[in-house]
């Protein structure tokens, strides 16, 4: 499941390469930054499953990781394994229960809004230089299909999601295995890797600004930061945001 996650974090902050910006590219891109907008102007609740595959053998599962988040317009929320992601207008804090840690930045001036799947999916078709896209409509999912430049380490994306642009269902990448971290080359053994993200949606019942509060995490006596009741045995860093 780590080396999913670090997989998956590489992959959105790869080096961004210039799209050609055709008009179906734009209409693609511009119903994910609906989808976003959905994301961060109410509030969500879903889970998200992610797993890794060969493309000739997509059914037998290499790698998986399971995540939860929920969002209240910018504040955002994501439980995976052992870690905890919270992110609201003060401060950005991650939680790592194995190693009893707390790692918190001030608010980043360069990103106000919440982190979302939508924008997530955004930022990786941006950097790995998307090349073609086709809309396509098929009752009430709308599937956008996404082709990349030869230099891509993706070769082929596929975003679900309902009519509206509200709720996404599922991506999936098909990504060039030479390409892959050098962690994974003996995990895939085919030319192509699969990597599969579905969402599931529960209902968004009693979320309040109190469950993305870091109150729950810490307080502050005598200008120093000190655990709550919750989290005694946690060490708390503080660290500076990216602008």
């Amino acid at each position: 499941m780590r080396k999913i996650l670090i997989w998956f974090v590489c992959l959105l902050a790869a080096g961004r390469i210039q799209a050609q910006h055709t008009a179906s590219l734009q209409k693609a891109v511009a119903i994910l930054e609906e989808a976003g907008h959905h994301f961060t102007s109410g509030s969500q609740s879903l889970n998200m499953h992610y797993t890794i595959a060969d493309a000739d053998q997509p059914d037998v599962l290499l790698d998986s990781m399971k995540c939860s988040m929920q969002t209240l317009g910018n504040n955002f929320r994501m439980e995976t394994g052992n870690m905890l992601t919270i992110k609201n207008d003060r401060y950005t804090i991650v939680v790592f229960h194995e190693d009893k840690l707390i790692y918190l930045t001030g608010a980043s001036p360069r990103d106000s809004s919440a982190p979302n799947p939508a924008g997530m999916l955004i930022q990786a078709l941006q950097s790995a230089g998307m090349a073609q896209s086709d809309i396509r409509e098929e009752g009430d999912t709308v599937t956008l299909h996404f082709r990349f430049g030869e230099n891509s380490a993706y070769r082929d994306m596929l975003i679900k999601l309902n009519k509206d642009h509200s709720r996404l269902y599922s991506s999936q990448y098909l990504i060039d295995g030479e390409q892959l971290p050098f962690e994974f080359k003996d995990l895939t053994k085919g030319t192509y890797a699969l990597l599969q993200v579905i969402f599931s949606y529960r209902p968004a019942v009693g979320l309040t600004a109190a469950d993305f509060d870091e109150r729950q995490f810490f307080t502050r006596k005598d200008n120093v930061l000190v655990p709550t009741g919750a989290y005694k045995n946690y060490e708390v860093i503080t660290g500076t945001p990216s602008n």
